[in-house]
């Protein structure tokens, strides 16, 4: 009987001491989680929010869709600070590619900007790679290249990068016209 208890009190005293440091795991597990999630100290960045950069109005202007159409704006945080453009009541078709194949979906119109700060040459280079159809375009900061499949203009300019993504119309020729004059008022914004 007196071997049993002692063999009943080791096996508790060992669960109680597993289940302890399981405890303070997870608890360091929580905290660091916490860490990684809080912000970071904020930044003297020239360029706040990239919804900034391009008034409503002047949107409204480049896009040339009806002003009546209600516009909604949304600054937010994807991977970069992000501006979205976007008109819900004005589809757009747009071409996807999933698995190679090409899919045709019909999209509200949207204009991004995105902006990536403290980037060079290099960081511009690895950042279009993705373009399967890169176009260079004069006159937009120090270098900058349009891609139809993408319907997205990149450049780059005082070490900030923008992504300039542009479907507010069916035709590819009017999106990089529009993705074009964005980018040059940015540019001349900086």
């Amino acid at each position: 009987m007196k071997r049993s208890r002692l063999f009943l009190i080791s096996c508790l005293s060992l669960w109680y001491s597993c289940q302890s440091s399981d405890l303070s795991t997870e608890n360091e597990t929580t905290e660091t989680i916490e860490e990684e999630l809080a912000p970071a100290e904020p930044e003297n960045f020239k360029i706040k929010d990239p919804c900034d950069l391009i008034s409503s109005e002047k949107m409204i202007q480049f896009t040339s869709l009806d002003s009546s159409q209600k516009m909604g704006v949304e600054s937010k945080v994807l991977t970069y600070p992000t501006c979205v453009y976007r008109w819900e009541n004005v589809l757009v078709k747009t071409k996807t590619f999933e698995l190679g194949e090409e899919l045709e979906l019909e999209l509200p119109a949207q204009v991004n900007i995105v902006l990536l700060r403290e980037k060079n040459a290099e960081d511009y280079q690895r950042a279009i790679k993705t373009y399967v159809d890169p176009q260079e375009i004069e006159g937009v900061g120090e270098m900058a290249v349009w891609g139809d499949r993408l319907s997205q203009l990149t450049f780059l300019a005082q070490d900030h990068i923008f992504h300039v993504y542009v479907n507010v119309n069916n035709a590819i020729e009017i999106n990089r016209q529009v993705a074009e004059e964005i980018a040059r008022e940015i540019f001349l914004s900086l």
